[in-house]
């Protein structure tokens, strides 16, 4: 028995009404944010590069980046970025690329939806260690914090993994939850909590490809795919940014008129597997020629130590739609 995923199902909005007044600042808000813009100053110095924090949010040519550093001393932060190749260190002249798996285990906390919650700073909390200050930032979402200082959530786990460049030895195969509680009834809960995960790297995805984020657009595909097109077949990550790197200029201006590509008809059968997941779905454009176009995608997910990644994928012709549904 198959069961589809209505679209929406897992999705979680936030909104904030237009116009709404913005609280100001409390005494300790101000702190705060004078400790991280200390902290962002520190780095630019070290890397003797005033536009370092600004280039490092630029989307389109990062996927994330760490920060991370002693509150007080003298000594540097460390400065971490992530592009369409995987997680580097970036240091005075020159950039080091990150072991795999110390890459990996960034990439794992740093995608789950659970990184983002909570507050990273626990401002008044006894310290028990030498505090350190950081900056983790992904897929346009960051926090700022301190280690040694109260609870770590995923946000300063990923910190203390970018401080050390070592990978604690815990278990670290485990899928982070993109969502804290399953929200439908009578799906088994660890197919539920998978198949949000993969939506929302789907999702992403297609945000990336819209946004001409090269980095975002190829995040989700592991190291060793394998992807068959009517325009050939690419085997292993780097063949495939070689490949998508042709198919739309990724650096120029936005155009007047915007194409956005949505997700349709996507399927995922009823599976709880923890090892390969199975999904197909439909992407629907407007072409230039202002006709709507589709493309199916039948996808393997592999479980890689913790996190869902496409180990293959077939893709079909661009096809023109036809049952005239507007996006």
């Amino acid at each position: 028995m198959r069961k589809s995923l209505i679209l929406g199902a897992f999705l979680a909005v936030v909104s904030t009404r237009a116009g709404a007044d913005v609280a100001p600042l409390t005494p300790e808000g101000r702190l705060i944010v004078g400790k991280r813009e200390a902290f962002e100053a520190k780095a630019r110095e070290r890397l003797g590069d005033i536009g370092l924090i600004e280039r490092l949010r630029d989307w389109r040519k990062f996927q994330g980046f760490v920060i991370v550093g002693p509150e007080t001393s003298r000594r540097a932060p460390r400065v971490l970025a992530k592009d369409e190749y995987g997680w580097y260190e970036i240091q005075p002249g020159r950039t080091q690329r990150l072991s795999p798996v110390v890459g990996h285990e960034l990439t794992r906390l740093l995608s789950s939806a659970a990184a983002w919650s909570g507050d990273s700073y626990n401002y008044g909390a006894t310290c028990r260690e030498t505090p350190r200050l950081f900056v983790v930032a992904y897929a346009g979402r960051d926090q700022f914090g301190r280690l040694g200082c109260g609870p770590e959530g995923l946000a300063g786990r990923a910190a203390r993994v970018a401080e050390t460049l070592q990978v604690p030895l815990l278990k670290t195969s485990t899928i982070l939850p993109a969502w804290h509680k399953p929200p439908v009834e009578g799906i088994d809960d660890r197919q539920q909590q998978n198949d949000a995960d993969i939506y929302e790297r789907l999702s992403n995805m297609l945000s990336a490809w819209d946004g001409k984020r090269l980095p975002g657009y190829v995040d989700a595909y592991a190291d060793d795919v394998i992807v068959e097109r009517p325009e050939g077949t690419t085997k292993g990550r780097k063949a495939l940014v070689d490949w998508v790197r042709h198919e739309q200029d990724w650096a120029e201006a936005y155009p007047q008129r915007w194409t956005r590509h949505v997700l349709t008809q996507m399927t995922m059968p009823a599976q709880t597997s923890n090892k390969a997941l199975y999904t197909t779905h439909e992407i629907r454009w407007e072409g230039e020629d202002g006709q709507l176009k589709r493309q199916t995608f039948s996808t393997m997910w592999r479980n890689n130590a913790g996190l869902w990644q496409i180990a293959y994928e077939r893709v079909s012709p661009v096809k023109p739609v036809t049952d005239r549904r507007p996006l």
